[in-house]
């Protein structure tokens, strides 16, 4: 299997803070502009962005990390919601692992998910 190379700085993306600092930077300052807001969640992408925009622009920043700095913004929005469910309760949704995909001769459950009964993994196998 070959190893996953590690981009250098140079080769990093624009649109992704260049260093663990810049990262806290901008999440540091998310915090302190969403801490007294009134938004409810969701919103629409381009009001994340606007949002990042704006908060990039009072802190003179580069505008390339719009979409960074939108996630941290929705994830500022979303903490209150997610911190109020206790975290034995918090569900974890994977996609079926491997290459087996459902076909059209296996069965589904009551949800329309692929029967589990087959010798896949099940959920429970996640449980510690």
């Amino acid at each position: 299997m070959p190893q996953a190379r590690v981009p250098s700085q140079s080769q990093s993306q624009p649109s992704v803070p260049a260093t663990p600092d810049e990262c806290q930077a901008i999440r540091h300052l998310v915090h302190q502009e969403m801490s007294g807001c009134q938004l409810v969640p969701p919103l629409p992408l381009g009001e994340l962005q606007a949002l990042a925009a704006r908060i990039l622009r009072r802190a003179s920043m580069d505008p390339r990390l719009v979409d960074y700095t939108a996630v941290l913004v929705n994830n500022e929005l979303w903490h209150d919601q997610l911190a109020a469910v206790p975290y034995q309760r918090r569900g974890l949704v994977l996609p079926e692992p491997g290459p087996a995909r459902t076909s059209r001769t296996e069965s589904l459950d009551d949800f329309g998910l692929p029967d589990r009964t087959r010798g896949h993994w099940a959920l429970v196998d996640l449980h510690a």
